[in-house]
């Protein structure tokens, strides 16, 4: 078996076909990002997070009937919709075009343009609705100035792609009324497929042994069969610029420090990944990240609800 040496001197086994079982399709997020019609059947089914987030908001009392809300990373907007249907006087989406044109093939495409264009046809499935109720901005969580204007701000998959979170955590206070909530669940770093489908790699978890500069050298030297286009340039520039090394003690932290009371805090480790694990994964994993637990491994999904 083909292996790959750490610095520390640590060998990684080259697994043929690891990143398909974890990523089947992992090739295809190399593309260039462009117009696609999107169908109603799946905007349907997309909204499966916001109808999820109501109910569950709803067991803690909490209704977005009459609430004005922010979905932050909103990408097509879906959810926006589907929190009007739910009763939400108004919504907004914000996200930034750069994340899309960072994992491009074609760097000169004009995303904001792309999302405009696919949002609107999501506009089309809706015509029950007050389509003034809804808008979208060009914006990153960090740009914003909002301050004591949403009574819910809302997140999914957004998290792990926010390079400051503390600093983001700050912003989303302060555009919060009193009392107003956060609910976010995303995919973090540390678990099996933290490494999304540009930086999963060839053994268990071994994105998360390897400093950037390692990381570099390794999608440089070992290239799969059928590698994309620009594989290693696209694949470093999304494991630097788009996923953090927030581990679940980092973010407890960075709640505690922005002022947030915790109203819930949700990981469910999957007990089966125990059997991947090899024993000196997480000491080694340690010494890029002080604060790794063994269950920000076991953990594809973190949910939390925080209040002003």
């Amino acid at each position: 078996m083909e292996k790959y040496q750490l610095q520390n001197g640590f060998e990684l086994p080259i697994i043929q076909g690891f990143r398909e079982q974890v990523k089947n399709n992992w090739r295809k997020a190399y593309k260039n990002f462009e117009y696609q019609p999107v169908e109603k059947d799946k905007v349907n089914k997309l909204k499966q997070d916001i109808n999820h987030a109501a109910s569950y908001l709803s067991k803690m009392g909490v209704s977005l009937q009459g609430k004005r809300i922010m979905d932050v990373g909103c990408y097509l907007g879906i959810q926006c919709f589907g929190a009007i249907e739910h009763g939400a006087t108004s919504a907004l989406g914000i996200d930034i075009p750069e994340y899309y044109i960072n994992s491009s093939l074609d760097k000169d495409i004009n995303a904001s343009k792309i999302l405009e264009e696919r949002r609107n046809d999501i506009r089309k499935h809706h015509p029950h609705l007050d389509q003034s109720k809804i808008t979208f901005q060009d914006t990153s969580v960090f740009e914003m100035d909002f301050e004591n204007e949403f009574d819910i701000i809302f997140s999914w998959e957004t998290f792990e792609h926010i390079i400051n979170p503390k600093e983001a955590l700050k912003r989303i206070y302060k555009a919060l009324k009193p009392g107003g909530i956060s609910y976010n669940a995303y995919n973090p770093f540390f678990c099996l497929s933290g490494g999304h489908s540009m930086c999963t790699l060839d053994f268990p978890f071994s994105h998360i042994l390897l400093s950037n500069e390692e990381f570099k050298r390794y999608v440089e030297e070992v290239i799969p069969q059928n590698a994309p286009n620009n594989y290693s340039e696209l694949s470093y520039e999304f494991f630097t610029k788009s996923l953090n090394r927030m581990t679940q003690y980092d973010l407890r932290k960075y709640i505690d420090e922005g002022g947030f009371k915790l109203l819930d805090f949700t990981s469910i480790p999957d007990m089966n990944m125990m059997n991947i694990i090899d024993p000196s994964i997480l000491g080694i994993a340690r010494e890029l990240h002080p604060t790794l637990t063994l269950n920000d491994l076991l953990c594809s999904t973190v949910y939390f609800t925080i209040q002003k």
